[in-house]
């Protein structure tokens, strides 16, 4: 019995220095409703529970039902003042969402892999 929400379940192994990482090979269905507004230039929308959102949301939203603490960190357009931490969107401009942070330790450890990870 493992510890991972069912569809988070890992199904693959990736070799990343002399780290073994759990992955899971996730499919979402494409959301056939109306685009955003403001959605990052067209981003591709999935469908979860009959609702339009970006996949980085829907996974959120899985884990957080799965009854993790999660958020989609959001590292675009956002070099200055960090990530943000997000749990919803609305069709809003970026600058508009609501970031909210887990907590003070896992803040300072997701930015450092964001600050990490731009440009990957």
């Amino acid at each position: 019995m493992s510890d991972y929400p069912a569809n988070f379940e890992p199904n693959l192994k990736k070799l990343t220095v002399t780290l073994r990482l759990p992955m899971v090979s996730l499919k979402l269905r494409r959301w056939n409703g109306p685009s955003l507004q403001h959605g990052f230039g067209n981003k591709p929308l999935v469908e979860l529970d009959a609702t339009g959102m970006f996949a980085g949301l829907a996974i959120q939203r899985m884990a957080e039902a799965a009854g993790w603490s999660a958020r989609w960190v959001c590292t675009f357009g956002s070099k200055a003042e960090g990530p943000r931490y997000l749990r919803s969107w609305s069709d809003a401009r970026l600058d508009d969402q609501w970031s909210v942070p887990l907590d003070a330790e896992r803040d300072v450890l997701l930015a450092r892999i964001a600050k990490a990870a731009v440009g990957v």
